[in-house]
């Protein structure tokens, strides 16, 4: 009589890592134990027992690579055999199954303009991948995952370079109870480099001509001749330049740009930095003063004495 014994195959399950992806996983990897008699017969191959239990993975964390197998072999390419009732299958151990966090980027876009006394304003999106390797070619947030709490941060409006993160995640939920799954995604941010060039401005003082009078000879009259004001902003004009003799000079000043606040409702903010000012100074004259000087006449007999 010929006896066939089932083959006896000692596995364990493999150590498996995913990235999240808001769907539920499981393993499927096996390695034949090194004190395993046989491997699986030619042609035949395993695949996971769906009747027998075995755990399935969501969230991110590392857990027990635990479930059955089962052995066909193939047959052709349209239908296979079971041939488990062959095989005295036994487990050595259980592998572990890690489910890692999914990497995402909050870019921040860069940006530039010319100061208007406005904060800048920057754009944002979410991106698959680090800091330095992201893309939006592949979705971010994966199974309708959505960030339910954020912050906005307040942007510059100062002329100057800026390299900073607009917008930070706080909270993400999954679409489907609103649970937090903040914890399954690692969250980068790529800054934007954020360039508001000085606004162009020229100013030119008047002119002006004035008699010699022996007082100080201010003329405190500027024009802006190219360029224009941001419209947060206003000018006051000082120093301007004051002279008493008689000669041209140049009419000279100093501006001060001042800010409207909108919390404070006032101007006390100076934003000169935020200026490129090209000055253009008109001239002062001062003239002398035409005087006409008339003697009187007198008549005297000669005495030998000077007489003024």
């Amino acid at each position: 009589m010929l006896t066939v014994t089932p083959r006896t195959v000692i596995i364990r399950t493999a150590n498996e890592s995913v990235e999240y992806c808001g769907q539920y996983m499981h393993g499927t990897g096996i390695c034949i134990d090194e004190n395993s008699p046989y491997d699986f017969a030619t042609g035949h191959y395993p695949v996971i027992d769906e009747s027998k239990p075995y755990t399935q993975f969501i969230k991110t964390g590392v857990y027990q690579n635990e479930f059955k197998i089962k052995i066909f072999s193939v047959m052709d390419i349209y239908q296979s055999e079971d041939c488990t009732p062959n095989y005295d299958i036994q487990y050595a151990g259980y592998g572990t199954f890690e489910v890692t966090k999914r990497k995402i980027t909050v870019v921040s876009y860069d940006t530039a303009k010319v100061y208007d006394g406005y904060n800048v304003e920057v754009g944002y999106g979410i991106e698959y991948g680090t800091e330095s390797d992201h893309t939006d070619a592949i979705k971010a947030l994966v199974n309708d995952d959505y960030v339910s709490d954020y912050n906005i941060a307040e942007t510059p409006f100062r002329a100057g370079k800026y390299s900073l993160s607009i917008y930070e995640i706080i909270r993400i939920s999954a679409k489907a109870d609103d649970s937090d799954i903040t914890d399954c995604y690692e969250i980068s941010y790529a800054n934007a480099t954020v360039i508001i060039e000085k606004r162009p401005i020229t100013l030119e003082s008047e002119s002006s001509t004035k008699l010699y009078d022996g007082n100080p000879f201010v003329y405190a009259v500027v024009n802006i001749v190219e360029g224009s004001l941001a419209e947060t902003d206003m000018l006051v004009c000082t120093k301007y330049t004051s002279v008493t003799e008689v000669g041209e000079y140049d009419n000279g000043f100093i501006a001060i740009f001042k800010h409207h606040n909108a919390e404070r409702h006032d101007y006390k903010d100076i934003v000169d930095e935020c200026y490129e000012v090209t000055y253009r100074y008109g001239t002062l004259t001062i003239l002398a003063k035409s005087i006409f000087v008339k003697t009187s006449s007198d008549t005297r007999k000669y005495d030998g004495v000077y007489h003024s």
